[in-house]
């Protein structure tokens, strides 16, 4: 949160821009897998026995995608906090606003007014 924060940016907006570096990652991953295979079946490999190189990717991009997971929700749950947050501000101003109103109508002196 405090590094949001001193970056100028909400822990929602922090987390969601980690969610997208480890995606990013997990293709990134994913390409060299891809194209390791892709070399592997060239060189007469069989698509359905990897090399043991390709089967270390795979463990990568799994991990980068749970990353992304637990990432995202976590952004989930600080936006969530974030809308409580406001709804809290904004109902404490309905029932202010509601109040004042109300000792309005009355037209209560400034002593009556602070007992009410």
């Amino acid at each position: 949160m405090e590094l949001a924060n001193s970056a100028g940016t909400s822990p929602t907006e922090a987390l969601l821009t980690l969610v997208r570096v480890s995606m990013e990652r997990a293709t990134y991953v994913d390409l060299v897998m891809k194209n390791a295979l892709t070399k592997h079946v060239e060189d007469g490999g069989d698509p359905l026995d990897p090399p043991a190189s390709v089967t270390k990717w795979f463990k990568d991009s799994r991990q980068e995608r749970l990353t992304a997971g637990r990432l995202a929700k976590a952004a989930v749950d600080a936006g969530v906090m974030e809308i409580l947050g406001r709804r809290l501000d904004l109902e404490g101003g309905l029932v202010a606003d509601a109040l004042t109103a109300a000792l309005d109508v009355l037209a209560l002196s400034g002593e009556d007014r602070m007992k009410a």
